[in-house]
């Protein structure tokens, strides 16, 4: 026995521990034995056989020795561990294993669910691609037509009270004392007042500013710009406009449309009182912000001649919404330049009203507002202004569809329909006449870029070049193997992908660059003025016919000069086996048909699968010299650059060999001056006597 001492020094016996039973020391000796085993196979058993380890500790714990204060372990306890001992290990089912390309799988169905999520979420401004309502589906831009769900109606307005009277009418006696006092002009194309009859073209800026007293200050504007006379949308819109009439101007692109409603809106403006804040007098929606940008420049120049100070301000996304709301704010504000969605979004956070002063309303490109689903957002925003207000809605095209929400938005009592153009029309849209038309098949559409390095080097000499890509990843393939190329001495590429700020940088580059080339979207193809674009090359088929149209609008822009008319070239790219091409170029054939520029050749029938319409149905063969309007200079071609033969579907580029080196001659010996002869005597003279000196004759 062994003594123990207690705390206060008295001692105390402790009775010796009692060995364990045998039952309870095989237990103990068995599952030693396990760990054991555990040691010796850890390095073969699989990393998701670690959850073993938690049964046998359970069973060490289970057979451990018992306290000390037990005499005798429980026989039902020592059964039941050798139970648990000798049970045999079931290992648990090892979980699939995913491969690299299944867990991609799962993260990539887990982002687009994510994306889509947050695009539910995201505002309908911040979506805007090359223009609100615009998405892209595998590379391409469509219309979203879901868009105009997503942006929430504004509240009606109500109109149940008197407003002030507001002068619309400038010139005295109207429409009747402005026909009777002007001729029958030469313009191509024709005016339709409200009661029926025509509006009479205004012969030049003095007389169309001149019979208005309150907008002869836009005479100074005018001549300041150097124009010299006004276009055909021109002398037909503002007269009518400034007669108090609402406009329906349908005019091919380049013809000016921009100022045919910017004059009416400031001789209006400068006509009221100054906004004093939040209040504008005129509105102006555009689709895009290239073109609010645009619009917004071309007003500011030619406000600066107003007799008051006129204030412009741009509201689109993308770029700082609180400084917009600044300038909104500001006395003075008012004309704003807009896009739908950001104009709404400041309408219902009641930053801006337009129900107090509003009452000059225009719709530039209004077919584009419309295709893109903005006919409530834009009926909204009209809600907002009084009923009495005057309206302007410019397009390039306008199909039959679009033609019916045009006309319900504007007052029919004084709707005056401008129709400019040989072709523009409803019911087919087509280029103006000013640029010539190509179309080039080629075999493949890897063929596309190798013409495209052949030809851009001699379109480069007659001006700027847009070419237009239907993907965006398209867009930065061209540009970068035009950059590796160096073809030209600036090349920047245009895409829905790219910022607000940049997208202003890149035009503005472009526009002071002299023989650069700007690849681009559909971005580019609505709005945007860019003077000097000599040559439009469709590198991808456009979406549709009036998008063509307004590609190729890029270039013949109108510019100040005796005839304001300007030329380019289009040259569309046709590729064999691609059923989009097919599709177009059948399109392509019917607006061709009656152009006596451009007509359609042999090749572009054969490609559309069509029969040329004429006798015999044979193609005439294209004159040499293209005809011309008359009055107008003559059409430039340069004779380095030539389109691949209509033989042959693709001509590659011709191997030009080295020219010999020349071989030069040696130059004759220069003539002996005249006084060769006496140095030569004399030198031979002075030889003679030092031949003698030292001969010890001396001299002689």
């Amino acid at each position: 026995m062994s003594r123990w001492v207690r705390a206060g020094g008295e001692q105390y016996n402790q009775a010796p521990r009692q060995p364990p039973s045998a039952a309870h020391q095989a237990t103990r000796d068995r599952a030693a034995y396990l760990a054991q085993a555990r040691q010796r196979s850890k390095q073969q058993r699989d990393y998701f056989d670690d959850d073993d380890d938690d049964d046998e500790d359970e069973l060490l714990r289970e057979t451990a020795a018992p306290a000390a204060d037990d005499d005798e372990v429980d026989p039902l306890d020592a059964f039941m561990a050798g139970m648990a001992a000798e049970e045999p290990q079931r290992k648990k089912p090892r979980p699939a294993r995913l491969d690299e390309a299944a867990r991609d799988a799962v993260d990539d169905d887990q982002y687009a669910t994510n994306r889509r999520e947050q695009l539910k979420k995201a505002p309908a401004e911040n979506k805007a691609d090359d223009g609100e309502g615009v998405a892209y589906i595998d590379g391409r831009a469509v219309v979203d037509r879901s868009q105009k769900k997503r942006i929430a109606k504004l509240a009606p307005a109500d109109h149940r009270r008197s407003y002030d009277e507001v002068e619309s009418c400038f010139i005295p006696g109207g429409l009747e004392a402005w026909n009777a006092s002007h001729g029958d002009g030469s313009v191509a194309g024709s005016a339709t007042a409200p009661s029926g009859g025509s509006i009479k073209p205004a012969p030049s800026f003095a007389a169309m500013f001149g019979a208005a007293p309150k907008a002869s200050w836009l005479l100074k504007g005018a001549a300041r710009a150097g124009l010299e006379r006004p276009t055909a949308v021109q002398a037909l819109t503002v007269p009518a406009a400034l007669c108090g009439c609402d406009v329906l101007a349908v005019a091919e692109t380049g013809s000016g449309k921009t100022l045919a409603f910017g004059w009416p809106l400031l001789a209006h403006v400068a006509a009221q009182e100054a906004s004093r804040g939040s209040e504008p007098v005129a509105l102006v929606v555009v689709p895009t912000r290239e073109l609010c940008e645009q619009v917004y420049r071309e007003l500011t120049r030619h406000a600066k001649y107003a007799p008051r100070t006129v204030g412009t301000v741009a509201v689109f996304g993308g770029a700082g919404k609180w400084e917009m709301a600044r300038e909104l704010k500001k006395a003075g504000s008012d004309v704003v330049v807009a896009t739908p969605g950001r104009m709404m979004e400041f309408i219902q956070e009641q930053v801006v009203d337009l129900q107090e002063r509003c009452t000059f309303l225009v719709v530039d490109e209004a077919d584009r507002m419309f295709e893109l689903g903005f006919q409530d957002q834009l009926t909204s925003l009209a809600q907002r202004i009084r009923p009495s207000r005057q309206a302007i809605f410019t397009t390039a095209t306008l199909p039959p569809k679009v033609d019916g929400l045009v006309r319900s938005a504007l007052c029919k009592e004084r709707l005056a329909r401008v129709v400019v153009g040989a072709y523009a029309s409803s019911s087919s849209p087509a280029a103006t006449e000013n640029v010539l038309q190509k179309t080039h098949v080629l075999p493949s559409r890897d063929a596309r870029l190798q013409w495209l390095l052949y030809a851009l080097p001699s379109l480069i000499q007659k001006g700027r070049v847009v070419v237009f890509c239907g993907r965006r990843t398209e867009c930065e393939v061209v540009t970068g193997a035009l950059r590796q190329r160096r073809v030209a001495p600036w090349t920047a590429c245009l895409h829905g992908d790219v910022d607000g700020v940049r997208r202003s940088s890149v035009l503005t580059d472009f526009r002071n660059a002299h023989g650069g080339v700007l690849v681009a979207t559909d971005v580019a193809a609505r709005g945007v003025d860019v003077k000097g674009v000599a040559c439009v090359v469709n590198y991808d088929v456009p979406s549709s016919m009036a998008q063509y149209v307004h590609r190729v609008g890029r270039t013949a822009r109108a510019v100040a000069g005796d005839a304001d008319v300007s030329y380019g070239e289009a040259h569309t790219l046709l590729c064999r086996g691609s059923r989009d091409d097919e599709a177009f170029s059948k399109q392509l054939v019917n607006s061709l048909r009656g152009s006596a520029r451009s007509p359609p050749d042999a090749d572009l029938y054969k490609f559309a699968k069509m029969k040329p319409i004429g006798a015999g149905g044979s193609v005439a063969a294209a004159p040499a010299a293209f005809s011309r309007p008359q009055s107008a200079a003559p059409v430039a071609r340069n004779p380095l650059f030539a389109p691949p033969p209509p033989t042959a579907a693709f001509a590659p580029p011709p191997t030009y060999a080295a020219p010999p080196p020349p071989t030069y001659a040696a130059p004759p010996p220069p003539p002996p001056p005249a006084h060769a002869d006496a140095d030569r005597a004399a030198a031979v003279e002075a030889a003679r006597r030092i031949a003698a000196r030292l001969a010890g004759g001396g001299y002689k």
